[in-house]
């Protein structure tokens, strides 16, 4: 169970890092959206992986508002909601998307 993790995590960060703009008619995606088309790419996923999803990005999804980054988190989120699954393997083009967040908590930080 420890790999699944990882692999979620990884899936994650790779769907974040890799992190179009809303989804179609400004529908918002939700870490629910997100980790359930991700997990439904995976044949490894199980109820406890997707809960660990949904309760990883909620956490970061209040962090993220908390510190002022909320709608790029969104933005990333949404973008990373819309990724496809090839060849059992969930991927995304959300470079644009990331990186705003990325500025976003950086300079949430101090760090630019």
């Amino acid at each position: 169970m420890k790999s699944l993790s990882l692999l979620v995590r990884g899936s994650v960060l790779f769907a974040f890092s890799a992190a179009v703009a809303l989804l179609a008619a400004g529908c918002q995606a939700s870490p629910d959206d997100f980790c359930n088309k991700m997990c439904d790419c995976s044949v490894a996923c199980d109820d406890k992986a997707l809960q660990e999803c949904v309760d990883y990005f909620e956490k970061y999804q209040k962090v993220a508002q908390d510190v002022g980054c909320g709608s790029e988190f969104q933005a990333a989120l949404n973008c990373a909601a819309n990724g496809e699954c090839t060849a059992k393997e969930y991927t995304t083009d959300c470079e644009e998307e990331s990186a705003a967040f990325s500025a976003c908590e950086q300079k949430a930080n101090g760090g630019g």
